[in-house]
């Protein structure tokens, strides 16, 4: 059997392969999840590979077979003893005719229900399945996103749909650093309470399902995340500040016409962005690293201003905005930037932004969701003009409770501290490359470490430093 099946290995092609080796491994699937042990890997390997091929496993590589019907899907952890698969994370084999029974991602049976729904018919027949992660490495920290693809018979027609799942990590010591429980309560707030009072139409439908919830799928309607290294240009800046317009003067007019649900909402959202069991530390630290790069490159001034701050410089203008108590105070976003932020495009650039990403809502100052907007991105000019276009639709959306435009600019003008601590503290998330971002999804301490001081030794890091100290400092 090894010698045939080592045969089969050498002469037929990557694909072939692939799914050769999850044949072989049928009879080691069960129900769920089953994590194999090094013989049942040795039989696998020798199978395939031969059995002079893979005759030592690192200690640390691991691999499992992740069984949901109609799909095989052989998952490598740490890959790289495995240049028989060329170096594929996942791989996986459809099996037709088969039921398509259950996902690891949610229920199967509570998908159904809700297409049925949306059709409107409870005849629903589920005929395929895919899971595919719903994000690139550095996009999301906060919760597992997966998205669902399925196809379905409904009514003599077969139809698709493509859905995302996020729900909570599983590791607690991964939720407990993130602030993922704090941050799903947030959003299970906001989409299931909140976007009905406030009658929003830039964001995605959303459905509850236990503790996950199931989101439209918006890529299918065009929309892509923004560009979080390049960018957003002009246009997707002032769809931006529109769209963020229209959620914080929606936030106005309730608050306006009823304020006990106001104050209801704002009593139960968490800080996760800015939240002191993990944010001060942090912050503390970035700014003692970016004045030493400003100190090396000769920007001794600038430094030492920089280092006579501190996290308690954000908290006390946080703290002080947010007890005024003025019509300045509305329902934030928290985590305004590029990476939350999607578009839709025509022939001459963005038509239309949509935003996701609601775990961190905050009732506090509108100047932060602005500011975190802007210093996230390159300097864009006319930002005056941007603001305008942001202040048009704040009084579309809250009419006589909207801001006062020399309030906001005075607050603004407050806020320049914000936006030099802000935009430092995202810097490295704006630049992340994927070797960081695979570090910090791994949780890999020394590989983050690394990964963090290429980072700031890089020539765009710097000058996107200086530039933030020359807009805020």
């Amino acid at each position: 059997m090894a010698s045939e099946c080592r045969n089969m290995f050498y002469e037929n092609k990557k694909q072939e392969t692939t799914e050769l080796a999850i044949r072989l491994a049928e009879p080691l699937l069960c129900p769920k999840r089953h994590y194999l042990m090094s013989t049942s890997f040795h039989k696998l390997t020798m199978a395939v590979g031969g059995a002079n091929t893979f005759h030592k496993w690192p200690t640390r590589s691991r691999a499992y077979f992740d069984r949901y019907e109609p799909r095989y899907k052989l998952v490598i952890i740490n890959p790289a003893p495995f240049s028989w698969l060329r170096n594929i994370d996942v791989v996986s084999r459809t099996f037709a005719g088969m039921d398509p029974g259950t996902m690891s991602c949610v229920d199967l049976e509570t998908v159904r229900s809700l297409i049925a729904e949306t059709e409107n018919d409870a005849d629903i027949a589920i005929i395929t399945t895919d899971e595919q992660p719903a994000c690139k490495p550095g996009d999301n920290f906060g919760s597992d996103i997966t998205r669902l693809a399925l196809t379905y018979k409904v009514d003599r027609s077969t139809k698709e749909i493509s859905l995302i799942v996020k729900r909570p990590f599983e590791d607690i010591g991964r939720r407990r650093v993130t602030e993922c429980d704090a941050g799903f309560a947030n959003e299970r707030l906001w989409y299931l309470e909140m976007v009905e009072d406030l009658a929003l139409d830039v964001v995605c439908r959303c459905w509850p399902m236990g503790d996950a919830l199931i989101l439209e799928d918006i890529s299918t309607r065009g929309y892509t995340r923004g560009d979080r290294i390049a960018g957003l240009d002009h246009r997707q800046m002032t769809l931006s500040l529109k769209t963020l317009g229209r959620i914080h003067g929606a936030a106005l007019s309730l608050k306006a016409s009823n304020r006990t649900v106001y104050e209801s909402y704002a009593g139960r959202m968490n800080e996760t962005i800015l939240a002191r069991s993990k944010f001060g530390h942090a912050l503390d630290m970035c700014i003692g690293e970016n004045a030493d790069l400003l100190e090396a490159i000769g920007m001794s001034s600038e430094a030492e201003r920089l280092r006579l701050m501190s996290a308690n410089t954000l908290y006390a203008l946080m703290d002080e905005e947010t007890s005024r108590r003025t019509n300045l105070n509305t329902i934030c976003h928290g985590d305004y930037w590029a990476n939350n932020l999607f578009f839709r495009y025509g022939s001459e650039g963005a038509t239309d932004c949509r935003v996701l990403d609601f775990q961190t809502i905050r009732e506090g100052p509108a100047a932060a969701d602005i500011v975190t907007l802007l210093a996230t991105n390159r300097r864009i000019e006319d930002e005056v003009s941007l603001i305008e276009k942001y202040l048009g639709a704040v009084r579309y959306a809250a009419g006589g409770s909207a801001f006062d435009p020399l309030d906001l600019a005075e607050q603004l003008n407050r806020f320049r501290s914000y936006g030099i601590l802000i935009g430092l503290y995202y810097l490295p998330a704006v630049l992340m490359d994927e070797e960081y971002a695979l570090a910090i999804a791994r949780m890999d301490t020394r590989r983050m470490e690394n990964a963090r001081k290429a980072l700031l030794a890089r020539k765009e890091y710097k000058e996107r430093l200086v530039d933030l100290v020359q807009r805020y400092l």
